[in-house]
């Protein structure tokens, strides 16, 4: 987003947030959203490689979104 604005404003669930939520579950990343927060907590056991992967995913999310590819 140019104007870095949230995907939703507070205290309110959007479609966006909703098909982002849905796009991390679908690619097997379980993260905490909140309203427009993403919060990520990894576990202690994690590896490097297993956290590049999260980001990726991640990463690709938010691309397909701002893109509106999401569906």
């Amino acid at each position: 987003m140019e104007t870095r604005e949230p995907m939703t404003p507070f205290n309110t669930v959007s479609p966006e947030m909703t098909k982002f939520r849905q796009y991390l579950l679908d690619h097997g990343l379980y993260a905490y959203i909140h309203w427009h927060t993403l919060l990520i907590i990894p576990p202690l056991c994690i590896n490097s490689g297993q956290l590049q992967e999260g980001y990726a995913v991640i990463d690709q999310a938010l691309n397909d979104l701002d893109q509106h590819t999401i569906r």
